[in-house]
């Protein structure tokens, strides 16, 4: 975005560091900014491949084509300052983009986080100027906005130069009311703290400038908080809860939330749970879901892909996710595969998350890892042939088109851990998934032993079921004569092997027998070693004795 600013308008970077930064000076010019506030109850981290303890701004600064000018002002003076002489200031911390409206300085904002976008987006409402924050997700993944991230950047650029005499006559306009507002907050202030009850102000905002760039509001679509929810969003996420336990059910809608995509509707179904349990973790979630939540009830808990079946049928989006309360998701999940399933040179109709195994404490939701799941394939596809040797485990999260129902079908009730399995199996017969690389994974919980219902030998039953029933489809078709045949070979092929183990075995045996004989004849022959040793060690003891 820098470079783009930089080649249109012939300005010069400054680049702060350790904070957010300004430029000042003749040409027009930008600003960079520093790492964003962590969020609450979020430690901050390094991004992926970033050197511990380098500043954003001077990794920033080593990606410029051209050179910039490296500042560090001291205190708040010097940093109003610098922020008032810059045609620009982009910045990822929420601090820098008042100091930039309130100098009347253009600011492009980029949130990297839903908290950093719901600062940003605070400030920049209070201004009139609501929908100008672009989330750093929808850089990475632009989707129909743009072609890439430097197509997007390109697009930004062009716009917000065209609309910046716009911002600034808006930002202008705005400064009455928004000083205002301020006085009137101070004067609040100054009347609670001496113990009487402030009266209540209708919003004094000035009203929506509408001046942010196109190109803006269709990378914020998918990637900020809706204010109305879209009638037919992008993904489907459904919800299997039976609502035994609050905070597992908590923990999952708050993965859903956390997504750096946006574009979802959440179908939570509720298999016999307890409606007003339920009802009430979606309620304190209110305004984080927007309204894209809903919560269909069930009298009975009829089984897994019963309940998958009834979300299904609600969900009108392009894709669909099935997300178990016990998972927890990371935060790019939906992200990265719905820019995967997007993209025009992908031809799969499905997406694999892997998963790594955990353990889930059900008082609190808290996971602790045991080790890997089962893995999905190192390559870039799930093939059929893996999956058929995969003895009734399905691997990985998988994100597909909603589309494909209606070529398969739904989900087969009659079925519990293999039911998974037994789709997949559908799936790959007609169409193909991909397995999405990089670090975002799925942990995939499980309750400890004795907290969760399940009949032993189930799964194995399960899959025998469904070996069977696949196998009677193509007998069907097919006759019976080729399994006939394979059938022979095997036991054929497995007597063999069990004779030329039998003879292995029996070769073992005459092999042992050979080291103990041979064994007990080492041994005689170190006796008589040692034997003829002592009697040559006295002849010449005698002999040495004789000739003194």
């Amino acid at each position: 975005m820098l470079d783009a600013l930089v080649h249109r308008t012939g300005g010069a970077v400054t680049v702060l560091g350790g904070a957010p930064a300004a430029t000042a000076g003749g040409a027009p010019a930008t600003a960079a900014g520093g790492p964003p506030a962590p969020e609450p109850d979020r430690p901050a981290t390094a991004p992926d491949g970033a050197a511990a303890g380098v500043p954003l701004s001077d990794r920033v600064a080593a990606r410029l084509a051209e050179p910039a000018r490296p500042a560090a002002p001291e205190g708040p003076e010097a940093l109003a300052l610098q922020v008032a002489e810059a045609d620009w200031v982009v910045t990822s911390h929420p601090e820098l983009v008042r100091a930039a409206l309130a100098a009347g300085t253009a600011v492009l904002p980029v949130a990297t986080s839903a908290y950093a976008d719901d600062r940003m987006e605070g400030v920049l409402t209070s201004w009139g100027l609501g929908g100008h924050t672009v989330p750093l997700a929808a850089l990475l993944t632009p989707g129909p906005a743009a072609w890439d991230t430097r197509d997007a950047a390109q697009r930004w650029a062009t716009e917000a130069l065209a609309r910046h005499e716009a911002f600034c006559s808006a930002l202008a306009s705005a400064v009455p009311t928004v000083r205002a507002a301020a006085g009137a907050w101070w004067d609040d202030a100054v009347t609670a703290l001496g113990g009487a009850v402030p009266e209540a102000r209708p919003d004094e905002a000035p009203p929506p400038r509408g001046v942010a760039a196109p190109v803006v509001a269709e990378l914020r679509r998918r990637h900020a908080r809706p204010a109305v929810p879209a009638v037919r969003p992008t993904v489907a996420v459904l919800l299997r809860t039976r609502g035994e336990e609050a905070a597992l059910l908590a923990r999952a809608v708050d993965d859903v939330l956390a997504q750096t995509f946006t574009d979802w509707r959440l179908l939570v179904v509720a298999d016999g749970a307890d409606r007003a349990a339920v009802e009430a973790v979606l309620a304190e979630r209110a305004e984080a879901l927007a309204g894209r939540a809903e919560v269909l009830h069930r009298r009975r808990d009829a089984g897994p892909w019963a309940a998958a079946n009834r979300g299904l049928r609600a969900a009108d989006s392009e894709l669909v996710v099935l997300h178990d309360e016990a998972d927890r998701w990371h935060p790019a999940l939906l992200q990265r595969a719905v820019a995967r399933l997007e993209d025009p040179l992908v031809a799969d109709d499905g997406v694999l998350v892997r998963t790594r195994a955990a353990e889930l404490d059900p008082a609190d939701g808290a996971a602790r890892e045991t080790g890997p799941g089962p893995e999905p394939p190192a390559r870039g596809e799930l093939t059929l042939s893996e999956l058929v040797r995969g003895g009734g485990q399905a691997p990985g999260v998988l994100v597909h088109r909603r589309a494909v129902h209606d070529v398969l079908g739904d989900y087969d009730e009659q079925l519990g851990a293999a039911g998974e399995w037994e789709f997949r199996l559908r799936f790959l017969e007609t169409f193909t998934v991909g397995v999405l690389d990089g670090p975002v994974e799925v942990v995939r919980g499980r309750l400890p032993a004795g907290a969760a219902p399940g009949a032993p030998g189930r799964a194995e039953r399960e899959e025998l079921l469904v070996r069977e029933r696949h196998l009677k489809q193509w007998t069907a078709e097919h006759g019976i004569g080729l399994p006939l045949h394979l059938a022979r070979e095997a036991a054929e092929h497995a007597g063999g092997l069990h004779r030329r183990l039998d003879a292995s075995e029996q070769l073992l045996r005459e092999l042992l027998e050979l080291a103990r004989e041979q064994a007990v004849r080492i041994e005689r022959l170190e006796a008589a070693a040692r034997d003829r040793s002592l009697r040559g060690l006295l002849r010449r003891l005698g002999r040495w004795f004789r000739a003194g």
